[in-house]
């Protein structure tokens, strides 16, 4: 579970509900995939020419904007 707080911690969020929690667990699923997949040497990153950081990155930041955009639906009554 340190990794799911690391993940918490990362989206500098404020807590609306359970909104903040249910990202985090995205992006500490999503990084348990790319984990595995790199382990069993299934990620290597031609498929779409990205490494393995660039992923995990880009994951971070999706899920990032796709909580801004859920907090900011909370607030109007969404």
């Amino acid at each position: 579970m340190e990794t799911f707080g690391l993940a918490l911690e990362a989206l500098e969020a404020p807590a609306v509900g359970l909104l903040r929690e249910q990202h985090a667990l995205k992006i500490w699923a999503s990084v348990h995939g790319v984990v595995m997949l790199a382990e069993q040497g299934l990620l290597t990153g031609q498929v779409a020419h990205i490494t393995r950081e660039e992923l995990v990155e880009d994951i971070a930041k999706q899920t990032k904007l796709s909580l801004s955009l859920a907090i900011q639906a909370a607030g109007q009554g969404h």
